[in-house]
């Protein structure tokens, strides 16, 4: 378990940068590709795709358009939707209750026994995160089951 008695949950490593700071080359700008496709060395047999040939229509969203559950919260719907809430927590309960499960008997029957069959370069190749991830559910498992 994590020390410092917070929960702490990084979806996204700080190492990791988003889709476009990874495209390389970059992509130019839509005006961009139009100024070059007009050059006189460019062709219309090109192979290349081209985003801006066919730009895509504008939808036009009215106002007035409604959803079709506009309907009145009446005391029947909101009961409705309140066993909906809980049955959807339920199954996540359920669902992280098993996996976490799942992880301790990968541990138990995989990683521990392996520290002795491999050497630990090999061991570490092999189940590099699963430690620290079955770690990370031992403390997110009783705070889902709590909220």
């Amino acid at each position: 378990p994590a020390k410092g008695g917070g929960l702490h949950i990084a979806l996204v490593p700080p190492s990791v940068k988003t889709a476009d700071a990874n495209l390389s080359p970059p992509v130019p700008a839509p005006a961009a590709k139009a100024q070059s496709s007009n050059s006189p060395s460019s062709s219309s047999s090109s192979s290349k795709p081209s985003c801006t040939a066919n730009p895509t229509p504008e939808v036009k969203r009215g106002s007035s358009s409604k959803k079709k559950d506009d309907k009145p919260w009446t005391e029947e719907r909101l009961a409705k939707a309140k066993r909906k809430r809980i049955h959807a927590r339920q199954e996540i309960i359920d669902s992280e209750e098993s996996y976490l499960t799942n992880l301790t008997a990968l541990m138990d029957t995989y990683v521990k026994p392996m520290k002795q069959v491999v050497d630990l370069a090999d061991h570490k190749k092999m189940f590099a995160d699963v430690k620290s991830i079955c770690d990370f559910h031992e403390i997110f498992y009783p705070f889902v089951k709590k909220s």
